[in-house]
């Protein structure tokens, strides 16, 4: 990389951080949905997971950020199931979920 005859076009350009790192620092998400999901009684709906993210991160009710919060919470809970962290216990006509620590209760 730092020889006069290499080559610049075979330097790997540097990745953008991408959108969810305009709201949510490293694992942030993740951690925010767990505590969610621990404290509640019970199953809990995703849109109920969202309103509380949006509350405590004190953002402005928007559509689109709401849409995008939605999506970024469902991917974050998706990985969680792989790892067998969380479930999902309905998925029609709401999604619900709760901690893996809860099931059996």
């Amino acid at each position: 990389m730092f020889s006069p005859d290499c080559d610049p076009d075979m330097i790997a350009p540097i990745q953008p951080a991408g959108r969810r790192a305009m709201f949510f620092h490293f694992k942030e998400l993740t951690r925010l949905c767990l505590d969610i999901l621990r404290r509640a009684e019970g199953p809990v709906r995703l849109d109920a997971i969202v309103d509380t993210v949006i509350g405590i991160k004190g953002f402005a009710p928007d559509k689109h950020l709401r849409k995008h919060i939605t999506d970024s919470v469902r991917a974050s809970l998706l990985r969680m199931q792989q790892k067998g962290r969380v479930r999902q216990v309905m998925d029609q006509p709401d999604s619900w979920w709760e901690s893996v620590g809860l099931v059996g209760r």
